[in-house]
């Protein structure tokens, strides 16, 4: 009894009210198990590794054990997952507060299958007590890592899929009345040779807000 206590104690320490509301609100508006997000305990993530850091965040690969959730079991009444999967981990500076921690999720909700990467939750690192984004990795890394490393192996062909994925990505932003506000080769990742996506929503605001 004493182990299931300290348990349910960690869930508490680990989530912050405000973003197990977010989450929640999240989930009972998905209109589909891509538009889901959820709380990942920061156990289920391993061989953490550091990749780069940015002008508002640093970011990490690591293993996420149970992975994505791809349907629901009708049987069992619960999700099957997609297993063992490697996936990015964004930790925001000190100088982000929680507010815009959150709104650069729901910014990347909002563009989630139109060509920005893919979030599926929230951790939280309580060695360092700060909350982290979990997202689809990007096996080539930025687009300015790709042209560096992989110049010689894109194809003018690879090269036009790259330039339409991202002129859509763009498109799809600026339709919605939004910029971007950090566009550059380093906020755009590369899944494949040939299909990259646009992410760090942290500075994207409405075309009428300064």
């Amino acid at each position: 009894m004493e182990h299931v206590i300290n348990a349910i104690k960690k869930i508490l320490e680990e989530i912050d009210k405000e973003i197990d509301e977010f989450i929640q609100q999240i989930q009972l508006n998905a209109n589909k198990r891509q538009d889901i997000i959820e709380w990942i305990p920061f156990e289920k993530l391993e061989n953490i590794t550091y990749l780069t850091k940015g002008g508002f965040g640093t970011a990490y690969k690591a293993k996420w054990l149970d992975g994505p959730i791809y349907s629901w079991d009708y049987k069992v009444k619960n999700w099957n997952r997609s297993g063992k999967q490697n996936v990015c981990l964004k930790s925001l500076d000190n100088s982000t507060n929680k507010i815009d921690f959150l709104q650069e999720i729901n910014n990347q909700l909002k563009f989630r299958g139109k060509n920005a990467i893919s979030t599926y939750g929230i951790t939280k690192n309580l060695t360092k007590n700060e909350h982290m984004m979990v997202m689809k990795y990007a096996e080539y890394g930025s687009l300015r890592n790709l042209l560096n490393n992989k110049f010689k192996k894109l194809t003018w062909k690879k090269k036009y899929n790259i330039l339409s994925k991202v002129i859509i990505g763009l498109t799809n932003i600026h339709e919605m009345g939004l910029m971007h506000k950090d566009f550059h080769p380093g906020n755009i990742v590369s899944q494949t040779l040939s299909l990259s996506f646009i992410t760090d929503f942290g500075l994207c605001k409405p075309v009428t807000k300064k």
